[in-house]
């Protein structure tokens, strides 16, 4: 997986086919690229999103591009959008 870091704004982004790839492992792997960790040792992602739903979002849309889904993990701040965008960076 390729991420992108931002120098200036703390940020880490990747992408992701909603179509043929597991959005939460794109989320965990990008988290943990951020805070420099290994995703093991992170805290389970179902503690804060349902794993489940997700995907189940991120595989459902007919038109990819018309959410957006913002929530904390790990110190972070995620933004995961319909079109397969993640960006994590530290929560304020």
């Amino acid at each position: 997986m390729n991420f992108e870091h931002d120098g200036t704004a703390d940020t880490v982004q990747t992408t992701f086919d909603p179509g043929s790839e597991s959005a939460v492992r794109t989320v965990v792997e990008t988290v943990a690229a951020a805070i420099d960790a290994d995703p093991l040792d992170m805290e389970p992602f179902g503690n804060h999103v349902d794993p489940d739903a997700l995907e189940t979002l991120c595989r459902a849309g007919e038109r990819p591009g018309d959410w957006e889904l913002q929530f904390h993990y790990e110190g972070t701040a995620i933004r995961v959008t319909g079109d397969g965008d993640v960006r994590v960076r530290p929560a304020e």
